[in-house]
C-alpha cells in the first residue's frame, strides 16, 4: 500500500464464507464439545440437579473413558473447523478478480502481484525495487 499511492486506503480484506453445511457442522461440533466437557467434569451433579435419582447408563462409560471421550470431542471439533476453512485468497481490482487462490491452487508470489497490478494500470509510486527492501 505504501508503494502504490492509488491503493492507499483502498485495500480491504475479509474471510470468504464457508458453505452453509460447514458452518452448521462447525457450530454443532462446538456445542457438542462444550456439552461433552461439561458432562465429563460435572455429569453427576448435572443429572442430580435435573432431578434424576440415578445418572444414565452411558455416563458410566463416559466417566470410565474420560480421556478418550475428550480426545474424540477435540478431534471432532478440529475436523469441523477444517471443513469451515475455505482457503480462499483473492485479489480484486475495480470489482474484477485478478488472482484467485481457489482457481490457481496456490498463493501468488510478490513479483506476480506486482505484475498483475502493473498489467491493470497500477504503477509503483517509489523507484526502489523489492529486492532492496528490508523486512
Amino acid at each position: 500500500e505504501s508503494n502504490y499511492e492509488v491503493l492507499r486506503g483502498n485495500i480491504d480484506g475479509g474471510n470468504f464464507p464457508a458453505p452453509f453445511y460447514a458452518q452448521v457442522m462447525s457450530s454443532a461440533a462446538g456445542y457438542l464439545q462444550v456439552g461433552g466437557i461439561g458432562l465429563i467434569l460435572f455429569g453427576p451433579q448435572i443429572f442430580q440437579a435435573l432431578g434424576y435419582a440415578q445418572q444414565p447408563a452411558f455416563m458410566d462409560q463416559v466417566r470410565e473413558n474420560q480421556l478418550q471421550v475428550f480426545m474424540g470431542l477435540f478431534l471432532m471439533s478440529s475436523v469441523s473447523q477444517n471443513l469451515a476453512a475455505t482457503g480462499a485468497f483473492e485479489i480484486s481490482l475495480n470489482g474484477k478478480t485478478i488472482f484467485s487462490k481457489l482457481d490457481a491452487k496456490r498463493m501468488p508470489t510478490l513479483e506476480e502481484i506486482v505484475g498483475l497490478l502493473e498489467e491493470n494500470g497500477i504503477s509503483r509510486s517509489l523507484d526502489e525495487g523489492f529486492e532492496d527492501r528490508q523486512i
